[in-house]
């Protein structure tokens, strides 16, 4: 059980990095992040997402009290960190792994309906669930591909709701 643990940590670690990877440093800050996180919250890298830009961080996510604290603590001791945006918001009920975990497997499974698509694969869109609840981000050039990331989000089961911050360019 523990080797699927950290086979997931790790996997979900190198999935993050990789989809927030703005460049060398930037990936370089998130990884560290990411593993300086995972030694004392290992759920936290289901729940939390972090981008960094310019040695900028952004926080995100949902935490008890005591894991945004800490976990905002760490991130503020990490070489080449500027400044921190903290959005994590603070929850006053901690999730299981089981309501963690089938989140994660929601998005996994929006971001690979999104992927396989024709006519959105190759554009960078953001998932993030929260029970149930899918956000999608991200920019597109057509309506046409924004409503069909919502159509194809809903379409995945487990969905609850889909929130749809997609912007267009025009």
């Amino acid at each position: 059980m523990k080797k699927i643990l950290l086979i997931l940590i790790l996997a979900a670690g190198v999935y993050w990095a990789w989809r927030h990877w703005n460049g060398v440093k930037n990936a370089a800050v998130t990884a560290e992040i990411l593993g300086r996180t995972a030694k004392t919250y290992p759920l936290a890298l289901f729940t939390i997402k972090v981008r960094s830009s310019d040695k900028e961080i952004q926080l995100m996510g949902k935490a008890n009290q005591e894991e945004e604290t800490k976990i905002f603590s760490i991130v503020n001791k990490v070489k080449g960190v500027r400044t921190v945006n903290n959005e994590i918001q603070v929850t006053h009920t901690l999730r299981t792994p089981v309501q963690v975990f089938r989140d994660f497997k929601i998005t996994s499974l929006v971001f690979e309906r999104l992927v396989a698509e024709e006519g959105i694969a190759g554009l960078k869109l953001r998932v993030q669930t929260y029970d149930g609840t899918v956000v999608l981000n991200g920019k597109v050039s057509h309506q046409e591909q924004s409503l069909l990331a919502t159509h194809l989000a809903r379409e995945v089961a487990g969905v609850k709701k889909v929130i749809n911050e997609i912007q267009i360019n025009k």
